[in-house]
């Protein structure tokens, strides 16, 4: 499928689109919308490409051990069979 329409951000493009990747784990629309949209703001992600997997470029990671780790407990709740 592929849908082409306006979107303020690359989280309401992936939901305009209808990109449903993680389905094979979790289809949880909202959830998904939520943690990106979370690191969006504040990491300054944005959607890269999105196909069969999401790519995402950080303006801004994580710049210590503490804040890696947060962000990896994050990227397992919402996909643990990714890791």
């Amino acid at each position: 499928m592929h849908r082409l329409g306006a979107a303020a951000s690359g989280v309401e493009a992936l939901a305009a689109a209808g990109w449903a990747s993680l389905c094979n784990y979790d289809n949880d629309t909202a959830k998904l919308s939520a943690v990106i949209s979370d690191w969006e703001h504040r990491f300054g992600a944005c959607v890269a490409s999105a196909g069969f997997t999401l790519h995402l470029s950080v303006a801004a990671p994580p710049v210590d051990e503490h804040g890696a780790l947060s962000v990896a407990a994050e990227h397992f709740a919402l996909r643990p069979n990714n890791i």
